[in-house]
């Protein structure tokens, strides 16, 4: 996240946070990404990548984030050139329109902010749609396996909304898309009674990032210029 200051200046914030009514706050993704066990495949993995592992876990975030924002373009009315993306990129965003125009969903909010008051902690969601009547909360991914702590993360977003008084979110769901199904994509539900299962872990790996963290972790922010010479 960047920020253009009077003085010629930007300032690029800490993106493991998310700044709530002027204080920042941990993003519940981060938590996630500290505190959940990794399980026996991701070590396999990364000890056959070795080196290159931080790469492709890099170039695989930014291109996570490309469909993330061409999603959004889309979903606000704006139209998306295929040479404007990767190869994956582009395919990831014409399976979201098939599966987009196959559901027929409505859209009730688009990438909203919510804040757990007693937790602590922020995120932004991507969606809350009408599906079938029921309002359900969606995030959308990219990766190439379906990890369980998806459903804690959109558990959270899904309390975090209720706990601020908009509503009743009567189901949550991930839509993975570049999948090995016929249709390209993978769609997973969790229904009330799994939302709260789910929200409870997300509580327990909270406990274990604050003793892993402690009261050390704080937002690091820089100020860059926009301009050299010499």
């Amino acid at each position: 996240m960047e920020n253009l200051q009077e003085n010629n200046t930007k300032i690029i914030y800490d993106d493991r946070f998310h700044v709530w009514e002027g204080i920042s706050y941990p993003r519940v993704t981060h938590i996630l990404d500290v505190a959940f066990p990794k399980d026996q495949y991701f070590y396999e993995w990364l000890k056959e990548k070795g080196q290159e592992a931080e790469q492709i876990k890099t170039d695989a975030a930014r291109s996570g984030t490309a469909v993330h924002t061409g999603i959004y373009k889309l979903l606000t009315g704006e139209t998306l050139h295929g040479d404007w993306y990767k190869e994956r990129e582009w395919d990831n965003l014409c399976i979201f329109v098939d599966w987009w125009k196959e559901t027929k969903p409505e859209i009730l909010k688009l990438e909203t902010p919510v804040f757990h008051e007693k937790l602590k902690v922020t995120g932004t969601f991507d969606a809350l749609l009408k599906i079938n009547g029921k309002h359900v909360l969606v995030d959308w991914k990219t990766s190439k396996t379906m990890q369980q702590h998806f459903h804690l993360q959109t558990a959270f977003y899904a309390t975090a909304w209720e706990g601020m008084g908009h509503g009743t979110v009567h189901k949550t769901a991930v839509l993975r898309l570049g999948t090995k199904h016929k249709s390209g994509w993978e769609w997973t539900e969790r229904k009330r009674a799994e939302i709260k299962t789910d929200f409870e872990l997300f509580r327990a790996v909270k406990k274990i990032f604050d003793a892993k963290v402690g009261d050390k972790f704080a937002p690091k922010n820089k100020e860059v210029p926009m301009e050299l010479k010499i």
